[in-house]
């Protein structure tokens, strides 16, 4: 299996990549790849089919936040103090839960060696019902089942997405709380909706009292998925780096409504 840390990048940069992964895969010149990245500038990302008319579109520019497209479904996440990983795989007949429960189980071995006490979501719930309306666009409003959370709390999303016989599937690890500032970038908000994100979602700092950088959460994520999946990881092969174009994977996917 492949591992790669590509650093901080734009969201068409991040998105585009993860596409490519996919598309590679699918042509067998790599192994299965799990790749963790962060997001520079910030950005405000949507699900493939979401509507974008929520947005404050003039707001995202003052504040140089950019809004991306993922190649997934699901709703918008804002990226900011967060690590993303994403991972492809041949789904080799398996349906979507199953490996995503997979993937999941991986990731909460490597974000408890942090010394967070997290487990997986066993049934699907909305954070807060009377607010459902009002954060049907905010993905961490809601936790799904086998998703990851902390005393009841998400701490990690994630969506997939399939490539014929491949799955594409990528997520955030909240490290700090600056996600829970998404509502900030909508045209309309609240301040339920804010405390709605507030009382649905945790992230590794605030629980651990410390700050844990992005490298050291990466590093313990690719040893969550060494020991659960006992898996040994190869360097991604530089030669096929030079032959991503973020230009081509990004819009050839990623469809602006």
């Amino acid at each position: 299996m492949h591992y790669i840390n590509t650093g901080f990048h734009s969201g068409e940069w991040n998105m585009a990549f993860d596409v490519f992964l996919a598309t590679q895969l699918q042509k067998k010149t790599i192994l299965p790849t799990l790749r963790c990245y962060g997001w520079s500038p910030f950005a405000l990302s949507l699900g493939y089919n979401q509507n974008d008319s929520f947005i404050n579109k003039e707001k995202c520019r003052s504040e140089n936040v950019s809004i991306v497209r993922r190649p997934t479904g699901g709703r918008a996440i804002y990226h900011s103090e967060e690590m993303t990983y994403s991972i492809v795989v041949f789904h080799q007949e398996k349906n979507i839960s199953a490996l995503h429960n997979e993937i999941s189980l991986a990731l909460v071995e490597g974000v408890n060696m942090l010394g967070v006490n997290a487990v997986l979501s066993t049934e699907s719930s909305s954070a807060t019902e009377m607010y459902k309306g009002k954060n049907s666009a905010a993905c961490f409003s809601s936790i799904a089942r086998s998703e990851i959370q902390v005393n009841g709390k998400k701490i990690a999303g994630s969506a997939q997405r399939r490539f014929n016989d491949v799955v594409l599937q990528h997520g955030s690890v909240m490290l700090g709380d600056k996600h829970k500032q998404l509502p900030f970038f909508y045209k309309e908000h609240s301040e339920e909706f804010f405390m709605n994100l507030t009382h649905s979602t945790a992230e590794v700092n605030s629980l651990l009292h410390r700050q844990v950088s992005f490298e050291e959460a990466a590093a313990v994520i690719q040893q969550g998925f060494k020991k659960k999946w006992n898996v040994e990881f190869a360097e991604f092969p530089p030669v096929i780096l030079e032959k991503f174009s973020e230009a081509e994977y990004y819009s050839a996917t990623m469809l602006t409504q």
